[in-house]
């Protein structure tokens, strides 16, 4: 959902996030517990022999965390697991360390994505979480950056094609057009990448994920996901159960590997935001809450009705962020409405140089396009069809009106990727030790019920907490979800019970501040 202007629109393709899905996809898979193509009997040494892990302040390094700089080093793993006597890789790896007079244990992070690094996520974690002392003092933070991002052997490609496509496609025609531009990237991107483009999927992340664990001489290791970082947990847990110790997974993804599911489970929460926004409009406001929907729906289906504009770019701009960022209604209604009522896109300019849209809101490292929709289309060996776009739109539009058409993109993100060589199946398992699945109610970029639904296919505790938006841990949102996560952390002990009710902490920031953890996984561009 971009802008006409190349400056404005590759911003926000690199910075604005969101989650979407569109039809079946995967393998299909079975509620059978089963690892993942195991490729090797487990032991403890590393599939490419190196020397040990070779720390070092990271380059980026101004980040301080108990008095030292974060510090970095680089691990070889295979490009392709099922060859490892071939090409290799190089893995950025980061971490901080506690007190060893406290330490106990190691906490691997992934911040989300796909296609976020998280090694300038680390060093945004120890700054600025509300980490626990306790876990402060117990663990060893560890994190890293995904292949293809960063320090990763990264991967870029020209995404001037991306940014051609009509964000908001209403007829057939654009959907095929749009579907030819993708098609023009993915030849283009596998014409200067090669082979390793299609080496960047879920399993081979949570096989580094291993050779991390290996490489740090450790029998387990405890890990906290957040958003996409769900995926890479639950495989893991499914695949590598002996290694798994405490695992937490915040906002987590579905189970299924397809996009379209993952996209269509935001449409009812999406355009249930944009009604509490609504529910803004007083009389006193010049608005009311149905007028201000019905003149919201109007002014989307006008401005989205032909090429991309300035005037659409900033509008859906906002509207992502008012139907993923709940907490705001009152700081937006105003411009909005009078946006709405006097056609002045000042107002849109306003709200959207205040909120930083058209700026990274906050920098948490390294991201990738390519690797982002690399990761998609490994995961899921669906690609689409102008004909299985379209047949979407009258299903989506009876969930979301509004937000339907600026989703078509999303699915039609793997039109003429390469063929998936490692595409992952439903997770299932009834292996996976003990863990903790956090869903929350207005989370329209991994809605609640896909919580529930990783809680069952992990045999995992589900708690429900009440906070605004996506994810929570350690951002104060919740105390009680907080607390729990730290006890579970700390001891191991799950919660007694299921429901965490609203209440964040004094020192809890406002959403702009806390979003340090949210890089989702969708690009709505």
């Amino acid at each position: 959902m971009n802008m006409v202007s190349v400056g404005k629109k590759s911003a926000l393709l690199a910075s604005v996030m969101l989650i979407v899905a569109c039809e079946t996809g995967g393998s299909g898979g079975t509620a059978q517990n089963t690892t993942v193509n195991p490729l090797e009997i487990e032991t403890g040494v590393l599939t490419i022999a190196q020397p040990e892990l070779d720390w070092s302040p990271c380059d980026r390094g101004a980040a301080i965390n108990r008095g030292a700089a974060i510090e970095c080093a680089d691990l070889l793993v295979p490009m392709d697991y099922s060859d490892p006597n071939g090409l290799t890789i190089s893995i950025g790896i980061a971490r901080s360390l506690a007190n060893p007079a406290t330490r106990q244990r190691t906490m691997l992070l992934n911040p989300g994505g796909p296609g976020a690094g998280g090694i300038g996520f680390l060093e945004t974690f120890v700054r600025v979480a509300d980490i626990p002392n306790s876990v402060r003092e117990s663990f060893d933070f560890v994190s890293f950056d995904p292949r293809g991002i960063g320090r990763s052997t990264a991967v870029e490609c020209n995404a001037s094609s991306l940014v051609a496509r009509d964000s908001y496609p209403t007829t057939r025609a654009d959907i095929q057009e749009n579907l030819e531009l993708t098609s023009e990237y993915a030849q283009q991107c596998y014409e200067r990448v090669g082979e390793y483009l299609r080496q960047l999927g879920s399993f081979n992340v949570v096989r580094d994920m291993d050779e991390i664990r290996k490489a740090l001489g450790l029998p387990q290791i405890d890990f906290l996901g957040f958003s996409y970082g769900t995926r890479l947990a639950a495989l893991y847990l499914q695949t590598y159960p002996q290694h798994s110790g405490r695992f937490v997974l915040d906002g987590s993804m579905t189970p299924d590997p397809g996009l379209v599911p993952l996209v269509q489970g935001s449409l009812i929460p999406a355009q249930r935001n944009i009604e509490t926004l609504a529910d803004a409009c007083t009389l006193e406001r010049l608005c009311v809450p149905d007028d201000f929907l019905e003149q919201l729906q109007q002014r989307v289906n006008s401005v989205g009705d032909g090429p991309d504009s300035y005037e659409s770019d900033l509008l859906l701009g906002i509207l992502q962020f008012a139907s993923t960022s709940p907490g705001f209604e009152s700081f937006l209604i105003d411009n909005v409405s009078a946006y709405l009522q006097t056609g002045d896109i000042d107002e849109l300019e306003n709200v959207f140089g205040m909120l930083g849209l058209d700026e990274s809101i906050v920098s948490i490292g390294d991201f990738s396009v390519a690797t982002y929709i690399g990761v998609l289309c490994s995961d899921d060996p669906t690609r689409p069809t102008s004909e299985s776009v379209a047949a979407l739109q009258v299903p989506w539009n009876a969930e979301s009106d509004l937000f339907a058409e600026a989703n078509y993109n999303i699915v039609g993100i793997c039109a003429g990727w390469p063929e998936s060589v490692d595409p992952i199946p439903r997770i299932a398992t009834n292996q996976a030790p003990a863990s903790l699945v956090i869903g929350g109610p207005t989370d329209a970029q991994t809605p609640l019920v896909f919580a529930e639904q990783m809680a069952v296919a992990l045999g995992a505790q589900m708690l429900f907490s009440e906070h605004d938006g996506h994810t929570t841990v350690f951002s104060g949102l919740n105390r009680c979800t907080d607390s729990a996560v730290e006890v579970f952390l700390t001891t191991g002990a799950l919660p007694a019970f299921s429901r965490c009710s609203s209440s964040p902490s004094l020192a809890s920031r406002n959403a702009l501040a806390v979003r340090w953890h949210q890089p989702s996984l969708h690009l709505p561009w």
